[in-house]
């Protein structure tokens, strides 16, 4: 079995991430408008996508209490869950998370907000998501390679 692999640099848990780039979206929004995005009657099609989003987020975070599993990104996984929104993709917590922030930059409507569901999609594909699959290979197997195998990482 390989050793343990370190926790990356980047410890902010991914919601708090979130919500810096939720702050981030507002600030461009007040200070930095910039080019428009989606006119004013357009930008309500965030309104859509933030819902989707918490509706993903509140029901993968069911499930992990359901599994009585450890929620947290560099905390070791308890249980490997494969059911309900897992069964579309391997981390619906980010996908969630880049949904709302979709949103949020579809309802701000400027161009500059768009960057902050990039940059959370850009360090999830590159930090959280592979230390979470190495967490899950080490502790489940065969099992987690199956499932990976069968369940695309994002959608």
């Amino acid at each position: 079995m390989s050793t343990a692999m370190p926790p990356p640099r980047l410890r902010i848990l991914p919601p708090s991430l979130v919500l810096l780039l939720l702050l981030s979206i507002l600030a461009l929004w007040g200070f930095l408008p910039g080019p428009e995005l989606l006119p004013a009657p357009w930008r309500w099609l965030g309104v859509p996508v933030t819902l989707l989003s918490v509706v993903i987020l509140m029901g993968a975070s069911r499930q992990f209490h359901a599994a009585k599993t450890n929620i947290k990104t560099f905390d070791a996984p308890g249980t490997l869950v494969t059911t309900g929104w897992f069964r579309f993709s391997r981390n619906p917590m980010y996908v969630g998370f880049t949904l709302l922030l979709v949103g949020a930059a579809a309802v701000a409507g400027c161009a500059f907000a768009l960057a902050s569901p990039i940059v959370f999609a850009l360090i999830s594909a590159r930090i959280y998501i592979p230390f979470e699959e190495s967490a899950l290979s080490r502790a489940f197997g065969d099992a987690y390679e199956t499932y990976r195998r069968r369940v695309r990482r994002w959608l």
